[in-house]
């Protein structure tokens, strides 16, 4: 049976860490935002953000960036997967929701 990276981002992302009082997403976006406002980075990388995820969610959660924040592309760059078909791009809208609380501004990160 194959992992679901986005319901492993979701699981992941809804965690609290040990002695932290925010959720992994609420700290992953506050870094990613942080990354992004360096002008010393040019792009923002899962080994970047230091966040303690595995690898293999990375390409969930950095779509999942996007679709929040979707200046975030400047420096942010997934690559084409199956995460981008249309089934799982309503998959991704529902699990920001699920994390964030509010609709994404964008439901595909190749148009942010």
């Amino acid at each position: 049976m194959r992992c679901d990276p986005i319901a492993k981002s979701v699981e992941w992302g809804k965690r609290t860490e040990d002695g932290q009082e925010q959720t992994n997403w609420t700290r992953l976006n506050s870094k990613a935002w942080c990354a992004y406002m360096d002008k010393s980075k040019r792009t923002i990388m899962r080994n970047q953000l230091q966040m303690g995820f595995d690898n293999t969610i990375w390409p969930c959660l950095s779509r999942l960036l996007i679709m929040g924040q979707p200046q975030l592309a400047l420096k942010i760059h997934p690559r084409t997967s199956s995460l981008d078909n249309q089934h799982d791009r309503e998959r991704l809208a529902e699990a920001y929701r699920e994390l964030a609380g509010a609709d994404p501004r964008v439901t595909d990160w190749r148009r942010a």
